[in-house]
């Protein structure tokens, strides 16, 4: 650490979060520090895969219960850090010196796609966007970054169309770029963001979690990854694939971040890559789910249906066969968040190895 680093106050303040050593893990156990172990442990950069050592932006209460997560929203209890995923090009340098001007602490790192020179969008998607069923432009995928990505404009001026492929998840436009940085910005808060003391509801707590989360993007002026804002949400810490040097870790030293003043924004202004809501939105009235039967009829004597779930989703609800959880598509819905939604169900019968996946809404 730097001399001006080691004289910073808040590295004596203690955070909670819970870590677990996967992104698939059960348990997710919390973890008391101060802010300059904090420093230390995300400071190593490692080379490797992508999936490993995870972080919460806070605890979450164990459910008690055997392969059942206990990471989701509702068993959140108390956020210590705002932790931002910055996607669009943004610069380091800017984002280093917004923290600087507005005299905050923060932990800046690139993530593990950073600077990417290519990106991998549905054709589709770009298509609903654009109104048109003809084939794409390089303005128009320009203009579907721009709009709905929010993409820094130095780099949508070097975007074009490369090719077009489908795999698994169908028809994909591949975009070639300029390297793209991605980053995460992590700031620790000066008292922690208590739920059961906000007043209200459960889901109003969240809510404003939400809102003012948004706030703090707009604070750093950042779009930030709106599924990030899941309070429940995991964060790799940083990790770079084998071979690459041109990684980042960096901190800006300042005061803790009084979430209290951040104004709250609403999260609906903010898009999100989530494939459930896509898929939703374009053709809500009658979507078919492409080889599902002969998904069935190779997979389903080893498929769990209801595992999946409980790996995926937020768990409302658990008898053992049966499992609520949040829809997948939450997000597109009226009152997204609301933790009473009992909707979406998985269950799977053990004897006949039969599956039900059904959503209400």
């Amino acid at each position: 650490m730097s001399d001006e680093l080691e004289d910073c106050p808040i590295l004596d303040q203690t955070v909670s979060i819970a870590s677990a050593k996967e992104a698939r893990a059960f348990k997710w156990p919390a973890h008391t520090s101060t802010v300059r172990q904090l420093v230390e442990f995300l400071s190593h950069h490692e080379e490797g895969q992508k999936d490993g050592m995870s972080i919460l932006q806070g605890t979450v209460l164990p459910s008690g219960q055997r392969n059942v997560s206990d990471r989701k929203s509702t068993a959140v209890d108390q956020l210590s850090l705002v932790i931002l995923d910055i996607d669009t090009g943004d610069s380091i340098e800017r984002i280093e010196k917004k923290c600087e001007e507005l005299g905050l602490f923060a932990i800046i790192h690139t993530t593990y796609s950073h600077n990417g020179t290519q990106t991998k969008i549905k054709k589709d998607k770009v298509l609903t966007w654009a109104k048109s069923d003809s084939e794409l432009t390089d303005d128009q995928v320009i203009g579907y970054m721009r709009e709905i990505k929010r993409v820094n404009p130095s780099i949508l001026k070097t975007m074009h169309i490369a090719s077009t492929i489908q795999d698994n998840d169908g028809i994909q436009l591949i975009i070639e770029h300029a390297p793209m940085p991605k980053l995460r910005v992590i700031l620790v808060l000066s008292k922690p963001f208590v739920i059961a003391e906000r007043g209200g509801s459960q889901k109003k707590a969240i809510e404003e979690w939400k809102s003012k989360y948004f706030g703090v993007a707009r604070l750093l002026n950042a779009t930030a990854d709106r599924a990030c804002s899941d309070p429940s949400r995991l964060m790799y810490t940083p990790r770079h694939p084998k071979g690459r040097d041109d990684f980042v870790f960096r901190v800006t030293t300042g005061e803790a971040l009084d979430i209290e003043e951040i104004k709250g924004i609403d999260p609906k202004g903010f898009e999100t890559d989530n494939p459930w809501i896509e898929e939703g939105e374009e053709a809500r009235k009658d979507h078919k789910t492409e080889g599902l039967m002969r998904f069935v009829a190779k997979h389903s004597t080893h498929f769990d249906a209801a595992e999946m779930c409980r790996s995926l989703f937020d768990v409302r609800k658990d008898d053992g066969q049966k499992v609520t959880v949040a829809c997948p598509n939450d997000d597109a819905h009226s009152d997204a968040g609301n933790v009473d939604d009992m909707g979406f169900f998985a269950s799977t019968d053990p004897t006949s190895h039969h599956f039900i996946l059904k959503c209400m809404h």
